[in-house]
């Protein structure tokens, strides 16, 4: 992780002598170019997982007379996850760690509101 930045030292990577572009500004391309396919399993699952939840949510709703699957506070986490790895938005750098705060601190909520009974 956080190899990309070795590209530095290439030209075609850099936009003066004091700066150049350490990460590509998307999380997948980011992901593939410093882990490979092995590190990109893991998001590529969580976002069927993610995908799943919300469609068994949808089911039960429209098909169930109105009985909800998922609370609305999930549904919101869950669309947090959404826009969070969602692939086509410009993204900072996957391993810095303010942004992994923003990344998972609402697994942190939504792993309370799954467990907070048990």
């Amino acid at each position: 992780p956080n190899s990309f930045r070795i590209f530095c030292n290439d030209t075609k990577y850099k936009f003066n002598n004091y700066s150049c572009s350490t990460h590509p500004h998307n999380n997948y391309v980011q992901v593939i170019s410093e882990i490979g396919l092995i590190g990109l399993i893991p998001i590529i699952l969580s976002i069927l997982y993610l995908i799943f939840l919300i469609a068994r949510h949808l089911i039960h709703k429209y098909l169930f007379s109105n009985s909800n699957y998922l609370s609305d506070y999930q549904v919101c986490l869950l669309s947090c996850f959404i826009l969070t790895l969602w692939p086509f938005f410009p993204t900072l750098n996957f391993f810095n760690n303010w942004i992994n705060i923003i990344y998972f601190l609402p697994l942190g909520f939504y792993l309370h509101t799954i467990f907070r009974d048990t």
